[in-house]
């Protein structure tokens, strides 16, 4: 299992296979302990290397992206699907072609309206990167471009895409050589079609501090309302070594900021202010990042799931050992769970 999103105590998805086989999409129905193989009947590859990108939300609605992991696959090509009753059955939204090699991974955001975007990021040359924009506005059944690779090519790297609503729109990334500190935020009024860059304040670091960055980087979107919503900026040194984080949280759209010291590693929030910070410590806030609890060290990395403050859900990694781990007292602790795969 590579990844999981549940949607409650008891529902949720997963992308997961074998290392020589394409990723599969599973389903659970009592809290991670039973999974149902509930993949769209995609074409497999003769080399297992078809991977997943996906949206998954708690009606039952879920957006696919099948495409290549190995870079020899050239043209890319995304093959779609959509289901709308937890993988029961699943639409094919066709297929798209990019001439450029991906440098990432596809992705996907959809609202609860069902309006969706669809990003590829690639890199072009000559330390120059670009991207390819599709919209749609039925929940991924069909897809319309916005933008081009030849209408976005710079020097930035984008890392997070975030919808808002069905026009507003947040995109983060790293921008070192047009931004001082590189971090890059824009923001998107008309369903993707244009963006505007936002300023953002320069992070608090000490003079040796900003000596040993080479850049920084803004990631994890997240709005809790139309006007409230926070991102979190990295500053890397080298060997990609994190050597500070923060979170820069806005109440008015992102034209004015509160940055705050943050843990380190991924950020989620239940709301505006709880959430947890998953570093190899695992803490806790609830007063919207201003001061936070250590929970727990943990000897792996993991994509985590939260459905409440009290129970979640983990991919845990450490080094080629991946287990699937639990916690009832908001990552206090954490017990294995030994899923089994069952007939649909």
């Amino acid at each position: 299992m590579e990844t999981i999103s549940m949607v409650d105590l008891d529902h949720g998805w997963a992308v997961g296979g074998r290392s020589d086989s394409d990723q599969h999409i599973f389903r659970t129905r009592d809290g991670g302990e039973t999974w149902i193989d509930i993949t769209p009947p995609e074409p497999s590859s003769p080399d297992g290397s078809k991977q997943v990108s996906a949206a998954f939300h708690s009606a039952g609605t879920a957006q696919i992206a099948y495409w290549y992991s190995d870079p020899a696959h050239a043209p890319l090509v995304l093959s779609l699907w959509v289901t709308f009753d937890w993988g029961a059955s699943w639409q094919n939204a066709g297929q798209r072609y990019f001439s450029d090699l991906a440098e990432s991974p596809p992705l996907l955001q959809f609202d609860q309206d069902g309006t969706g975007l669809l990003m590829v990021r690639f890199f072009v040359g000559m330390g120059n990167h670009a991207y390819s924009l599709l919209g749609s506005p039925d929940g991924g059944q069909n897809y319309a471009t916005l933008l081009n690779p030849q209408d976005t090519v710079d020097t930035c790297q984008r890392s997070a895409l975030d919808l808002i609503d069905s026009s507003r729109a947040w995109l983060t990334g790293s921008c070192p050589f047009l931004v001082v500190d590189g971090a890059l935020l824009e923001i998107s009024q008309d369903g993707g079609r244009s963006w505007t860059p936002v300023r953002l304040p320069t992070p608090p670091l000490t003079p040796d501090a900003l000596q040993a960055v080479l850049f920084c980087e803004a990631d994890d979107p997240q709005h809790f309302s139309s006007r409230e919503s926070q991102l979190v900026v990295r500053c890397q040194g080298d060997l990609e070594e994190e050597l500070a984080s923060f979170l820069y949280r806005t109440p008015d759209g992102g034209q004015s900021w509160e940055v705050l010291p943050s843990p380190g590693g991924g950020v989620y929030f239940l709301d505006a202010l709880q959430g947890w910070a998953f570093d190899r410590t695992i803490a806790w806030t609830e007063d919207g990042g201003r001061t936070w609890q250590p929970r727990k060290t943990v000897i792996w990395q993991g994509a985590f799931s939260f459905v409440d403050a009290q129970h979640g859900w983990a991919v845990a990694r450490s080094a080629q050992e991946i287990a699937l781990v639990k916690t009832i007292d908001g990552g206090a602790s954490w017990s294995l769970l030994e899923p089994r795969v069952a007939a649909p």
